[in-house]
Formats: C-alpha cells, structure tokens, sequence
C-alpha cells in the first residue's frame, strides 16, 4: 500500500512540474491541447468561416497553422500588453530546406 502511494504521488507531482514547466516555454502543452478553441476567437472568426476550417495545428510560440480547404495559413498571436493581443494572419508558402 505504501508502495502504491508511493508511485501515485511520484506521477502527480511529476505532470504538476511537466505543466509548470511548459507554462513557461516556447512550447505550451495546455495550448496544444486547447488548439481547436482558436476557432472561437473573434479575431480568427471574423477571418475565417468556422465550416471552412479542416485543421489547426499548435507551432509554439503562439503560432498555429490553420489548413483551410482551399489554402493554408499561418496565424500568430502577437500580445501589445499583458492581457491584450493581436493575431497576425499569413498565407503560407512553400517549405524548403
């Protein structure tokens, strides 16, 4: 039993750090998880039409890749102060290298 508490209170503590950590990296895991709910955001709804929306992809750093049917964009979240932020929304090109 002891054992069992054990081995519980190793694996929560470790996904609290897991979190912790990632709140403050490039890399949010709470963002990835939350990626879909971009498609709220009134600055991307006035952009694009919810239907038209196939996929998003969370990139780090507040970047998401938004595949559309017909293209595909880039979109950063860009914060001007610690609450408000802008989104800056890119066609995306061809990848090389």
């Amino acid at each position: 039993m002891n054992r069992l508490k054990l081995v519980l209170l190793t694996a929560i503590c470790t996904i609290i750090l897991m979190l912790l950590v990632s709140l403050f990296s490039p890399y949010n895991i709470l963002k990835k998880i939350t990626e879909d709910s971009i498609i709220n955001d009134p600055g991307i709804s006035i952009l694009f039409n919810k239907d038209e929306i196939e996929d998003i992809n969370y990139r780090g750093s507040n970047t998401y890749i938004i595949t559309t049917s017909k293209k595909d964009y880039i979109a950063v979240q860009e914060y001007y102060s610690m609450m408000n932020y802008k989104w800056f929304v890119y066609e995306k090109a061809d990848e090389w290298g």
